[in-house]
């Protein structure tokens, strides 16, 4: 009858240990759930913010210009989808017009970790555009990447331009005026000298 006891005792405490384990698994798994929704939601909320950047923003591995990542505005312009653009590089995709100035682009990146406001021409959808570009370099799992901003600056070029040529005209207009002025000015005192000898002449007779 003990022996039959002491059997019964240890079997109510290892099923009592068995729940408690079972329990506490399940309070494991529910905040890894917690956690991975948590992460879900940060992630759907990183992704909504990288995709609302008017500005082409790209992840792309230092070695080889791999894109790993792009926002909606580097899809639009350079005319592929996620799945495309992810499968191929920036040197594959063409976009830059001269591959000195990504060694240039390069060379700074790793001399100082970041680049800001370089400006380089880049080629989408065979459109040549100025490109102001802003990096920094960012080390994942070991490897070196870069985050790259580039935002097209035809707009303000066309407007550098367009002040410059208003500065041309109105530096012409106010050469004119002068110019006219001067004019006017030689032929009032061209009158008044002619008038002024008249008059010395009508006093003489």
């Amino acid at each position: 009858v003990g022996e039959l006891t002491t059997a019964q005792e240890r079997w109510c405490t290892d099923i009592a240990e068995r729940k408690d384990h079972y329990r506490s698994q399940a309070l494991l798994i529910e905040e890894l759930l917690d956690e991975q929704k948590a992460l879900t939601k940060s992630q759907a909320v990183l992704r909504t913010l990288f995709d609302a950047v008017p500005d082409m923003v790209a992840l792309t591995r230092f070695s080889d210009g791999k894109l790993l990542e792009v926002n909606d505005e580097f899809l639009r312009r350079i005319g592929l989808s996620r799945e495309q653009a992810l499968a191929t590089s920036t040197v594959q995709a063409g976009s830059w017009v001269r591959l000195e100035d990504r060694d240039k682009y390069l060379q700074q990146l790793k001399q100082n970790g970041h680049a800001r406001n370089l400006e380089f021409d880049f080629e989408f959808q065979g459109v040549v555009a100025p490109y102001l570009m802003s990096s920094v370099a960012v080390e994942i799992d070991g490897e070196l990447l870069a985050l790259n901003v580039a935002r097209d600056v035809t707009p303000i070029k066309e407007n550098e331009r367009a002040l410059r040529q208003a500065q041309e005209r109105l530096s012409a207009q106010v050469e004119e005026l002068t110019a006219t002025q001067a004019r006017l000015r030689a032929e009032v005192a061209e009158r008044e000298a002619a008038e002024r000898v008249a008059r010395e002449r009508e006093a003489t007779l």
